[in-house]
């Protein structure tokens, strides 16, 4: 499949492909690791689906990665 992650997943391409149903808050988590704007973009998407960032001192449904960003 060619195109951006975070287009598939908002024009629900990956869904439909899986044959799965969209992002539930109530059942899904997110781990998030990339460049800086991916990290953006992505993390806008999961925002989107209703998913809030979170870390481990306050666990959410979504977490970024920030090891090797800049």
């Amino acid at each position: 499949r060619m195109g951006r992650i975070t287009t598939l997943l908002q024009d629900g391409t990956v869904f439909t492909d899986l044959g799965i149903d969209g992002i539930a808050t109530g059942t899904d988590r997110a781990m998030v690791c990339g460049s800086l704007a991916f990290n953006k973009d992505i993390k806008e998407v999961l925002e989107g689906f209703g998913l809030e960032e979170g870390a481990n001192s306050d666990p959410k449904t979504f977490v970024v990665e920030k090891a090797f960003v800049g």
